[in-house]
């Protein structure tokens, strides 16, 4: 049972040094601007011809790119921050 809780330590201790994380903060910004997206549209109305269904694959191919180019970047875990 003393694994678990070694492991429980560990994620907080990850938890902990998240905002230090590069990767978690573009995933974060992107996430919350995919998700804000259709209120935008709602509230301006003009947008929904620049947002358009490829605009969503776009966005996804992008992060994509973005989440490998900062893994490589990568040296340490979050526990080493």
């Amino acid at each position: 049972m003393e694994w678990l809780s070694d492991k429980f330590n560990d994620v907080l201790a990850d938890l902990k040094r998240a905002h230090t994380s590069l990767t978690i903060w573009v995933n974060g910004i992107v996430l919350a601007v995919l998700q804000a997206l259709p209120y935008a549209q709602d509230v301006f109305p003009q947008l929904k011809e620049y947002v358009s269904p490829e605009f969503y694959k776009q966005a996804m191919v992008v992060l994509l790119v973005a989440n490998l180019a900062l893994r490589f970047k990568t040296k340490s875990a979050l526990q080493d921050k």
